[in-house]
């Protein structure tokens, strides 16, 4: 009797303890980080043009055969994009989908030892990529012609060309990079005599051209009076200044400046890291003399009359 009581305990004991230890799961976690990754570039507001790859990222608890699936909320429902096995952390990429707003999560899948998880939501805006271009339509020969625009998405510090057409081809004539918001501005002189078809271009990070504006006409005209001639305060300064003369704040100051002996009340000084101009009217040692005059909506500008000698 004592005999088959003890094989009972030992069958017992063989069918559940081994059995407790199998069914034991543990409970997991999924994060999904607040910022990610658009072209390279770190965001808590994540803004990307169709194509362009998105990288989501996070933390999930550490269990052996672990897989991560990304999923994005369309037409009523979540579904899969991407799965990867992951580790305690994650990382998926994938191309930004069409124009719109556009919700991501992440699951953990359950595994033999720890439970599954499900991570907050987060949103992607995507939009049209595209570039704005603008320029006056009419220029004199040896004028700084300006040009600016704007890039959408910004990528701030990603470059901008502009490009020329010559013949058959579009030759870039210049560059620059974006600002925080996407804003360029490009300067550059006046050729020869007759019409000049132009248009900016944006470029990736890895150097591939991006998207193009639309074309526009300039005419460069001959000086509209021989001799004497009007100018801008930018255009008396040398195209080596005009990167710190469109940095942050105004150009250029006015008041009462002393050039040499003399002093000028209504004169101008140009701002520049490199170059320090004063101008004012009879100022020789520049062949240059700038007053201020009235423009539409009560705002003033200041130009000049140049005196060659």
């Amino acid at each position: 009797m004592k005999f088959r009581v003890f094989v009972v305990l030992v069958l017992a004991i063989g069918l559940v303890l081994p059995g407790s230890a199998a069914g034991a799961v543990t409970k997991s976690t999924i994060s999904i980080g607040h910022r990610v990754y658009v072209d390279g570039r770190q965001t808590s507001e994540p803004t990307a043009a169709p194509g362009e790859q998105v990288v989501f990222s996070g933390a999930v608890t550490f269990t052996k055969g672990r897989v991560v699936v990304l999923q994005r909320y369309s037409a009523g429902a979540w579904r899969e994009v991407v799965r990867r096995p992951a580790g305690s952390t994650w990382r998926l990429a994938v191309p930004a989908p069409s124009p719109g707003r556009h919700s991501y999560r992440t699951l953990a899948l359950r595994t033999k030892w720890s439970a599954g998880a499900r991570s907050a939501t987060r949103v992607l805006t995507v939009v049209r990529a595209r570039i704005s271009f603008s320029a006056l339509a009419k220029v004199e020969v040896g004028r700084l012609l300006t040009v600016s625009g704007a890039a959408v998405p910004a990528r701030s510090g990603h470059a901008v060309q502009l490009w020329e057409r010559r013949g058959n081809r579009w030759v870039p004539v210049a560059d620059t990079a974006q600002s925080a918001t996407g804003t360029y501005t490009m300067r550059i002189r006046a050729g020869t005599r007759g019409r000049h078809t132009y248009r900016a271009v944006t470029l990736a990070a890895d150097g591939r051209h991006g998207v193009r504006s639309a074309t526009k006409l300039v005419t460069t005209v001959g000086p509209s009076t021989p001799g004497i001639r009007s100018t801008y305060l930018a255009d008396v300064a040398p195209l080596g200044a005009q990167d710190d003369l469109y940095g942050q704040g105004s150009p250029y100051d006015t008041g009462l400046f002393m050039i040499g002996a003399r002093s000028y009340p209504r004169s101008v000084r140009m701002r520049s890291h490199r170059f320090s101009y004063e101008l004012g009217a009879g100022a020789s040692t520049f062949l240059t003399a700038l007053t201020v005059v009235s423009v539409k909506r009560g705002a003033t500008s200041t130009r000049g009359r140049g005196w060659s000698r």
